[in-house]
């Protein structure tokens, strides 16, 4: 159940994040966004772009474990920036026509979006990484706006423009 609440957690925060870059789609708004992930980061929230990368680093004979609990994290985290996006749509139907005008400037080549994400992931990765090092917020503060300025897609941020 914890697993339940930490990936709520993280994905409504990711949420915040989209709704501030939403309202503010400039460097600003991506320098904000990162606020999502130092909260998930310092909270030990469970993200699923922020922990994939760590799968190659677990010994084999855990990497299967580990493999079943991202996977959930993922469907959790969809699930509920799917729902977060659907909500604040709801209550705020300018930000839904930002949404919508967002998800109609991406690509509609599926390779492109593949690779994109796999960028992001890396970099989400590295973020993460960086964090729980002695550099701590230097790769968050610059990772998340490295990502979104350079158009990267993040699943679960997608998910929640797409609710």
């Amino acid at each position: 159940m914890e697993q339940v609440n930490n990936s709520i957690a993280a994905s409504v925060l990711i949420g915040l994040g989209c709704v501030v870059l939403l309202k503010a789609p400039t460097p600003i708004g991506a320098f904000l966004f990162a606020f999502g992930l130092l909260c998930v980061c310092i909270k030990g929230y469970d993200l699923f772009t922020g922990k994939c990368g760590y799968i190659a680093l677990k010994p084999k004979q855990e990497r299967k474990e580990y493999g079943v609990a991202l996977l959930c994290m993922l469907a959790y985290n969809f699930i509920t920036s799917w729902f977060f996006g659907l909500l604040v749509g709801l209550g705020d139907k300018e930000l839904k026509y930002k949404a919508i005008a967002k998800i109609g400037g991406w690509s509609n080549n599926i390779y492109s979006i593949f690779v994109s994400a796999v960028l992001c992931g890396a970099i989400m990765y590295l973020a993460v990484s960086i964090y729980k090092s002695q550099f701590r917020i230097i790769g968050i503060v610059f990772g998340v706006p490295l990502f979104i300025l350079s158009g990267m897609h993040h699943c679960i941020a997608n998910t929640t423009f797409m609710g």
